[in-house]
């Protein structure tokens, strides 16, 4: 089976598709203020998204992927660290 995680404007989706490209498990959530979405919402969401799925399905995974909305910059300082919201 394989993940495939999507962080959009408005939230995140997960979909697990099987060998033969069956859809077994999808989940979405929306990002709590979707205008001022931070790093740490993106990572809730990860985890949450992560926590949903059904152990028999998360035991199998052979791969993931991740998606994200292309436009979005995040500023941050020297180490890395995030200084401001997400600018969308």
């Amino acid at each position: 089976m394989f993940l495939g995680l999507d962080f959009g404007t408005t939230g995140a989706r997960a979909c697990v598709v099987d060998k033969s490209e069956a859809i077994v498990h999808e989940q979405r959530l929306a990002y709590p203020e979707p205008k001022k979405q931070t790093p740490l919402d993106w990572r809730e969401g990860l985890l949450s998204l992560l926590r949903s799925l059904p152990v028999p399905i998360a035991t199998q995974l052979h791969g993931i992927v991740i998606t994200a909305t292309s436009g979005t910059s995040l500023l941050c300082n020297d180490d890395l660290i995030p200084v401001s919201p997400a600018l969308l």
